[in-house]
């Protein structure tokens, strides 16, 4: 690359970071879903030519890691200074829902319990990578869990396993 050695350092010492957050978010029980996303193609008059799904490399899980501790960062510090703001919450699944998740991967194969755990959906979110299945396991349990919304109360965001969270980064994810 033509990139100066201090910024492909700064790079590899990013990347290292964002791994080791990775995995502290997955220790904690962070569920990660693996679903396509499917990207519009347009062309220099803004018609649609074409459609493709969206890659999720390296570099795209960093800046999701930085994203997210920086969330987490913004909303402790605006409960220290007493702030109220909006938290971007995920409420724990239904019950009933739960169960129909595991009705549906119980007849793929997989061992889970009647109610499984967050720890048993992010065992069987790893397990099904692995396999042809792996866009209906997911998908079935994102419908399986409750949608996330904004709240001025602290509650949990599910998903992420994180007690205390916001959205204050959203616009770079949504406007890359």
């Amino acid at each position: 690359t033509n990139l100066p050695k201090e910024i492909i350092q700064n790079l590899r010492e990013m990347n290292e970071l964002a791994q080791i957050l990775r995995a502290r978010r997955k220790a904690h029980g962070s569920v990660e879903l693996h679903l396509p996303e499917a990207v519009i193609d347009y062309d220099t008059e803004g018609h649609i030519s074409g459609a493709h799904f969206a890659s999720h490399d390296q570099s795209h899980q960093l800046i999701e890691e930085f994203m997210l501790a920086n969330n987490v960062a913004i909303a402790q510090h605006l409960d220290q200074l007493e702030i109220p703001f909006l938290r971007r919450i995920h409420p724990p699944p239904d019950p009933e829902r739960l169960r129909n998740f595991a009705q549906f991967v119980k007849g793929l194969g997989y061992s889970i319990s009647r109610i499984p755990s967050r720890p048993e959906l992010q065992q069987i979110a790893e397990q099904s990578l692995e396999h042809s299945n792996a866009i209906a396991v997911h998908y079935a349990l994102l419908r399986s869990l409750r949608h996330a919304s904004y709240n001025p109360e602290k509650e949990e965001h599910f998903a992420l396993a994180f007690e205390n969270y916001c959205h204050f980064t959203s616009p770079i994810r949504r406007y890359p």
